[in-house]
């Protein structure tokens, strides 16, 4: 499926059992990257070999007017589970689609302060799992401590899993 244009419309943020409701600016999905590396075994030209993915990430930006999150502006070290709520438009069609990600909360980055003008942070988190879907059915599960990866219904390490026996 295409990607097609998100309109990012809410957060749910719950920091260590404590959960707030507000909106966001912006929002940089976790992404699912392989990663490879050179192997040559004694062939003329190498090539890239699968070791596993990049430890994915995700990056939101609070709605600076939103009062209710106020409280949770200090959220940097500590682990989080994020449910970002969005809407999809294909050809006219709105379609709810969905994040929920695990994860913990390790980096801000602050644009510069200048008189008269918000600050604005931009949360960084390093992902320890997510689920995404798109209008109520799975598209996208990724479990990096149980090695798991689906796309749909799809577990694209299944089969990994049986060859190794496990």
């Amino acid at each position: 499926m295409a990607d097609f244009p998100h309109a990012v419309i809410g957060i749910s943020l719950t920091v260590e059992g404590v959960g707030y409701i507000g909106s966001v600016d912006a929002f940089k999905a976790p992404e699912i990257v392989e990663k490879t590396t050179d192997y040559r075994g004694g062939l003329v030209a190498g090539r890239n070999v699968f070791v596993g993915y990049e430890p994915p990430e995700a990056e939101f930006r609070l709605n600076r007017e939103d009062v209710t999150l106020a409280a949770a502006r200090a959220i940097v070290g500590r682990d989080v589970v994020l449910t970002f709520r969005a809407t999809l438009d294909e050809k006219g069609r709105r379609i709810p689609v969905q994040w929920i990600i695990y994860g913990r909360v390790w980096s801000t980055e602050s644009n510069d302060v200048k008189p008269g003008e918000m600050v604005e942070k931009t949360y960084k988190v390093a992902v320890e799992k997510f689920v995404k879907t798109i209008g109520g059915k799975p598209a996208e599960a990724f479990d990096i401590a149980n090695g798991e990866l689906k796309l749909s219904d799809h577990s694209v390490l299944e089969q990994v899993r049986q060859q190794l026996g496990l």
